[in-house]
């Protein structure tokens, strides 16, 4: 359980960090947003669907994750 979470705190931390500073001023806004949010977005999906399949399946939660 801990490598989803992981993985969502820390690409959301780097696309922020790209947000910030207002990084790549000469690329189109639409274009910056797509490629700053895009990995962000599908990450996340990936890891709630990843979180989602061991509660659904076996009835793990984070809290009753094994390894805690």
């Amino acid at each position: 359980m801990v490598p989803p979470v992981l993985a969502g705190v820390l690409v959301w931390g780097m696309a922020l960090l790209d947000v910030i500073p207002g990084a790549h001023p000469q690329v189109p806004a639409g274009a910056r947003a797509l490629f700053t949010l895009g990995a962000p977005v599908a990450l996340t999906a990936l890891a709630c669907w990843e979180m989602h399949r061991p509660r659904r399946l076996h009835g793990l939660t984070i809290r009753a994750a094994p390894g805690r």
